[in-house]
């Protein structure tokens, strides 16, 4: 079982967020008034967003709050709770709230950057919906200590790559942004290659960048990520060289984005490093997708740097594309045709290398509306193995109605996840353990019983717990979850 304790996020931990304040949802409901002003006066029913405290709300909680009284002007929504009644969290912070039932939902894609500013390994996304793919980025700013020594590393339109085709080559041809990159932006770039004849060295089609100072007699690592541009590219050869410094090395596309890397001493002070077709050594052609290109002084290839226009630099540190569609119910060949598609509701990653100066990015996309119910990062604890004997349900918060004559009505509400989850864990780890759970007798966390299985994950607190020593080597933890609705 894995505990992990979310972090709350506040506004200046929230870097990029694609849903706006107020959305587009927001503005179109009646008695919208946007922004709370403390000098306004508010008819009953009009409806307030709180977002700065500039306009005299105390705190900038992001919550839509309406007016329960006529002419009120003046009164906090924050603290009046005689004049104001909360209503829902805005769609922008909803995915941020500890409200899993109110979800924010935003055209194609929902993404959000967060940095912070404290360590985490782990992201759980929460009740998702109409969702088909999911999207997680780690990088980390880097104002100084900067390694790659390419530029526009990812801008291979750009002048500070050379294009040439000399011999019987043509130069390649670069389209910008023709595809999505490892870190699932779209910004890898498309490139042609067509040395003309394969039948000699001097026939090339190049991209390079020229004249790179480096020192002689130390060990450079070059490397790219790169994949066939479609099916009829695969297995086709590129050739990857950094002249004067590391040797050449022969790349065999797939369909799948490769980080091909290679390392060498250098003997020259000033080198090119190329990717090309060429004569003898690949096939005449190559149409390939490329990203993230790195030189660096080191004997192995470290974290990919971004370099952009003046110098500017991020380290990627961890990219995971996955899909969020369910197909754990499809057991059969009927049901392969004819059960529709189902989204999991909540994904757990635990594998993030922790960093407190990173920037994580969560993509959610979808065909139609992504929708999700929090994203919740934090460290995460493996507390010991899980054991038989689990036990998963809901509170339903749906209501009966009968009337004088018999005749009952259901009204459908929302609910929340529960879990019973067994541990074993060592003896020796049970008193840290007990005091975390102590700890977090009235925090909402992520608990995990099995990262695999979406069914296991529940974002509550521990509304029960027991601890049985059943020898000096093994302990048994029985936690009953609560989760939130």
């Amino acid at each position: 079982m894995e505990l992990m304790e979310s972090i709350a996020i506040t506004d200046s931990m929230v870097t990029a967020n694609n849903i706006t304040e107020p959305s587009a949802r927001e503005t179109a409901l009646a008695n919208w008034q946007g922004e709370y002003l403390s000098a306004t006066s508010y008819a009953v029913d009009a409806l307030v967003m709180v977002t700065t405290t500039a306009n005299g709300a105390s705190v900038a909680n992001h919550g839509i709050y309406k007016s329960l009284t006529a002419s009120n002007s003046g009164n906090d929504p924050i603290t009046s709770s005689a004049n104001w009644e909360f209503q829902e969290f805005t769609d922008a912070w909803k995915l941020f709230s500890d409200i899993l039932q109110d979800q924010s939902e935003f055209a194609t894609q929902i993404d959000v950057s967060i940095k912070p500013g404290e360590f985490f390994n782990s992201c759980a996304l929460l009740n998702i919906a109409d969702a088909t793919q999911g999207t997680l980025v780690s990088q980390l700013d880097l104002s100084s200590g900067l390694d790659n020594i390419l530029t526009y590393t990812e801008q291979f339109d750009h002048a500070a790559w050379g294009k040439a085709g000399p011999g019987a080559g043509s130069a390649p041809v670069v389209t910008p942004n023709a595809g999505i990159a490892p870190d699932g932006e779209q910004t890898a770039d498309r490139i042609q290659f067509d040395c003309g004849d394969i039948s000699n060295a001097a026939n090339r089609s190049y991209i390079v960048q020229s004249g790179i100072a480096v020192s002689s007699g130390v060990d450079y690592s070059e490397s790219v990520y790169i994949k066939a541009y479609d099916i009829s590219q695969v297995g086709k050869t590129l050739r990857i060289v950094t002249e004067g410094a590391i040797a050449s090395s022969i790349i065999t596309l797939t369909e799948e984005w490769q980080r091909v890397a290679a390392t060498d001493q250098s003997s020259t002070t000033s080198a090119n490093f190329l990717i090309e077709t060429c004569g003898t050594y690949t096939e005449q052609t190559a149409d390939v997708l490329i990203w993230g290109a790195q030189l660096e002084q080191a004997s192995e290839a470290t974290n990919y740097e971004r370099v952009e226009a003046g110098g500017s630099a991020v380290e990627l540190v961890y990219a995971k594309q996955f899909s969020l569609i369910d197909n754990s119910h499809v057991t059969d060949i009927d049901k392969y045709f004819f059960e529709p598609s189902r989204v999991l509701k909540n994904h757990f990653t635990n594998d993030i290398p922790p960093h407190n100066t990173a920037t994580l990015t969560a993509k959610i996309d979808s065909g139609s509306s992504a929708k999700i119910g929090k994203i919740a990062i934090g460290l995460s604890t493996d507390i010991g193995e899980t054991s038989s004997g689990a036990v998963l349900g809901i509170l339903d918060f749906s209501t009966k109605t009968t009337d004088s004559a018999g005749r009952s009505e259901i009204n459908a509400g929302s609910y929340a996840d529960t879990g019973t989850i067994n541990t074993k864990l060592k003896t020796s780890n049970a008193g840290a353990v007990t005091r975390k759970l102590q700890d977090l007798r009235a925090t909402p966390s992520v608990w995990v019983g099995d990262s695999l299985l979406a069914g296991t994950i529940v974002y509550g607190y521990p509304k029960e717990w027991k601890m049985t020593y059943e020898s000096a080597l093994v302990s048994n933890l029985r936690v009953n979850v609560e989760g939130l609705g």
